[in-house]
């Protein structure tokens, strides 16, 4: 069930992101408001996943270099008239994705795959080949 809200908020976002899609500052906005169901919420609203959650879930709510810019959550505390030492984000990713195509060239594996994005809901409900099967569809397809 919270698999399917996170899903449908995400293909919601998705279409708005698509709508702007020349526009990097509106799409920028949209993400910054849009807020999806997390799947590894529990009924108290605990992380079930708490001790091995992603970065993203770590660094929430902090200060974050995204697309080259500084950015703050407009909910926190952080004013944006100030400066404030941020985290990383893209060079996180970079790094990641190097990583990424590192482990599957090991692997013997296409190194493509390390571009595909899978939402977390998807990867608790669907199979890993089902996945894989779809994201190189949709990579064909771009």
């Amino acid at each position: 069930m919270r698999c399917e809200q996170a899903e449908k908020s995400l293909e919601r976002l998705q279409n708005m992101l698509r709508e702007h899609e020349g526009d990097p500052r509106m799409q920028a906005y949209i993400m910054s408001r849009e807020k999806i169901p997390c799947p590894l919420l529990n009924e108290d609203q605990e992380c079930v996943l708490y001790l091995h959650r992603p970065i993203t879930c770590r660094v929430y709510g902090i200060p974050t270099k995204v697309q080259g810019k500084a950015r703050v959550c407009w909910k926190a505390t952080f004013r944006k008239d100030e400066r404030y030492p941020f985290f990383d984000l893209d060079g996180v990713y970079r790094e990641l994705y190097f990583l990424s195509t590192e482990l599957l060239k090991a692997a013997g594996e296409d190194t493509e795959k390390a571009s595909l994005l899978i939402s977390v809901s998807k990867a608790i409900t669907t199979p890993l080949k089902d996945l894989l099967r779809q994201k190189l569809e949709e990579l064909s397809k771009a």
